[in-house]
């Protein structure tokens, strides 16, 4: 009996067959075997979710291949995204004993469980429903690296859907969260364009106390329950966060902006906006910078300013915060007052303007 030996150098990925021999690939790379016939594999299996499925765990590395470091070890049964592949080999964010890696997985040493290629664009609001708040991902699983965690009650927009994740923005991080922890609050999956309001700061809060000290009222009394003469209503939102980059509330046309820092409003920014069909203009003031110019078009990604440091938005009483105010009529001056008396609801009709309560606009995506 003549036995034949080859001595082969297999790159990972590579997918072997024996016969007479029990002949097996491991994470080690290449190595001599005794065989009667080897075939080799080396096709992608395609991007989409995976599962480590090799009870010693699996090899995450810096390359798509074994010469390249080891970064970490993942455990089996880890669940895992490939974003995209090379000769067997799937990149994506890994959970490893050593804490998430983002590198490359021998795919052979793994089940396809999902498709990526589900995703789809959408475009709603959520509410965090738990109370510990909701971890952010880098990718659509639970095994990803954490980007933050977005606190309990808040309000986010979800652009994508994948595997039952949803992918936002929160305090000038995008990432994924699971949809199970939420509730969708607005929206649709295919808004017309121009029906998408955000505060205009990230993490946003009322930066005044309100009466009863309330929150998140814009027709509460500006001086607090303490107050005894006639009631003074705000005609918009006083706003801080630990995030200071302002963004536009919505897809729009910038029409008005000041640099000047003098005055009760200080520096500010207007910009023009259809939501519902209705032309209206949201307005940004005591910013310490403007970041845009008369013409430019702007989405809820671009920043327009940045908060504080003019006009009684440096005032020690008022204390740094931005002015955000929806209204019908442009007035290219920034020369808006902002209280009012005796009103309810959520519109007011005030010095010739119209003035939506930004609080509804923004958590309805429409006009009240």
């Amino acid at each position: 009996m003549s036995i034949q030996k080859t001595i082969v150098s297999l790159a990972l990925g590579t997918t072997m067959f024996a016969s007479g021999f029990g002949v097996t690939a491991s994470d080690s790379g290449c190595g001599i075997f005794s065989a009667f016939s080897i075939t080799a594999s080396a096709a992608d299996n395609g991007t989409g979710v995976y599962k480590v499925n090799t009870a010693s765990g699996l090899n995450i590395r810096s390359g798509p291949g074994t010469g390249y470091s080891k970064l970490g070890a993942a455990t089996n049964g880890t669940q895992f995204t490939v974003t995209k592949t090379q000769n067997g080999w799937g990149y994506g964010t890994i959970k490893c004993t050593n804490g998430s890696k983002t590198g490359w997985a021998c795919l052979q040493y793994c089940t396809k469980t999902g498709n990526s290629d589900n995703e789809r664009s959408v475009n709603y609001k959520v509410k965090i429903t738990t109370k510990a708040g909701l971890n952010m991902r880098s990718q659509s699983n639970t095994e990803s690296s954490k980007m933050g965690a977005i606190p309990y009650n808040t309000t986010v927009t979800i652009t994508k859907e994948c595997n039952g994740f949803g992918y936002t923005n929160y305090s000038g991080k995008n990432g994924w969260i699971c949809l199970q922890y939420t509730a969708k609050i607005s929206g649709n999956d295919n808004p017309q364009p121009g029906t998408v309001v955000e505060y205009p700061l990230r993490g946003a809060r009322c930066s005044w106390r309100g009466f009863n000290n309330s929150t998140w009222s814009w027709s509460e009394n500006r001086y607090g329950s303490g107050h005894t003469t006639e009631r003074v209503y705000h005609l918009g939102l006083d706003l801080t966060s630990t995030n200071s980059s302002v963004y536009a509330c919505a897809a729009g046309t910038v029409v008005a902006c000041s640099s000047s820092a003098s005055g009760a409003n200080g520096r500010y920014v207007i910009i023009k906006h259809n939501i519902g069909g209705k032309t209206v203009y949201s307005f940004y003031a005591h910013l310490s910078s403007v970041n845009v110019k008369n013409g430019q078009s702007v989405n809820t990604n671009t920043k327009i300013g940045v908060v504080g440091g003019s006009g009684y938005g440096k005032n020690s009483y008022y204390g740094t915060h931005l002015h955000f105010a929806i209204m019908d009529t442009l007035w290219t001056n920034g020369a808006y007052y902002g209280y009012s008396t005796k009103f309810s609801g959520n519109a007011k009709y005030y010095g010739g303007v119209t003035y939506y309560n930004p609080k509804f606009v923004v958590e309805n995506d429409r006009l009240p």
